[in-house]
């Protein structure tokens, strides 16, 4: 039987292997936002610092740093690098009411965004949020982040939770409050992919999301990094699903899967060396030039001559940092409604 399991979940983080390069199609045609108001509060908040129950969190930590074998997970000290990468994403997809703490633990606040959050049903707000939140009261991850919860998205309540300073998982969490948040009926969405072994669809969603935003926005090693995060991450989610089917299985499969993620991460093909970003790429195309029986400024599709008809522009960069685009259908976006 656990020989079974183990080839199942070997296959499994082998999908990892495309997920880099596909993109899933995020609901953006019915987008929600009636999401819970911020009331004047910022956006984001920031837990005291606490050198013993921090110490604590620290060595609860200690599986999820060895799954990653990054001593930034669930360390409890978020550098702003980390908190500026998640601010760029919230603010690219229009999510400034979508609340984010960072090492903090507030039970009040996350009850009352509970209550008003209306952009989900009060039937799943009082069920499986309730309970959802009554989890983050009694087992605070500002000290347990290691073993359950840690970096994670609260549909109900529309927060975001951040223990660890890396910065690709800061931004799945921001992914994920995307692929709810747009849903036609998020409640409904979030409630049946909270269920076991389907929690591993949106997951998936979300890293492949993260990995084409960076693609398009971030450096190559930033690229590299959010592989490197990524990977062992959704390995070690695929193993910890075992738990539910060899009880007691959960640390041992998690760190197996997380090792085949490290795995897969090493023997994928890198992105090109110096392969810019697309942001940066379609930049040029934006500046002077002095080129011969030409106009003295190229706009980005330049402009056709008189009298010769003008070509459609295949694509639009935006202002800002550019949202990662939809190519294909995932099987998450289409399951439930």
């Amino acid at each position: 039987m656990k020989s079974t399991l183990a080839v199942a979940m070997f296959a499994s983080v082998c999908a990892l292997g495309c997920a880099a390069g596909r993109v899933p199609r995020f609901d953006q045609s019915n987008g929600n936002y009636a999401a819970a108001s911020l009331d004047g509060e910022p956006q984001i908040e920031h837990g005291r610092p606490h050198r013993f129950i921090d110490g604590v969190g620290w060595v609860f930590g200690i599986p999820e740093k060895i799954a990653l074998w990054d001593r930034r997970a669930s360390n409890h000290d978020v550098s702003p690098e980390t908190e500026e990468k998640l601010a760029e994403y919230l603010a690219a997809n229009g999510m400034e009411s979508t609340k984010v703490r960072i090492n903090q633990y507030d039970p009040g606040g996350e009850w009352r965004r509970l209550v008003d959050n209306k952009s989900v049903g009060a039937g799943w707000r009082y069920t499986v949020g309730a309970l959802r939140t009554l989890g983050y009261t009694i087992l605070p991850g500002r000290v347990f982040s290691g073993l359950v919860g840690g970096d994670s998205y609260n549909p109900y309540s529309d927060s975001i939770y951040v223990y660890s300073d890396i910065p690709a998982i800061a931004v799945e969490q921001g992914a994920q409050a995307k692929n709810v948040r747009w849903r036609e009926h998020p409640g409904t969405y979030a409630s049946i992919y909270s269920l076991p072994v389907l929690t591993l669809f949106p997951g998936k969603a979300a890293k492949s999301e993260v990995y084409e935003y960076v693609a398009l926005n971030g450096t190559y090693d930033e690229q590299l990094a959010a592989r490197d995060a990524l990977y062992p991450k959704y390995g070690s989610e695929i193993g910890g699903q075992t738990a539910y089917l060899v009880p007691g299985s959960s640390l041992v499969f998690s760190l197996a899967g997380a090792g085949l993620g490290h795995v897969v991460d090493a023997v994928t093909p890198a992105p090109a060396v110096g392969a810019e970003p697309f942001a940066q790429a379609a930049a040029k195309y934006q500046q002077p030039t002095e080129l011969a029986d030409a106009p003295n400024v190229t706009a980005w599709p330049s402009a056709a001559p008189a009298g010769v008809p003008a070509a459609t522009p295949a694509i639009v960069p935006a202002a800002g940092i550019r949202q990662a685009a939809a190519e294909e259908p995932s099987v998450d976006a289409t399951i439930m409604r």
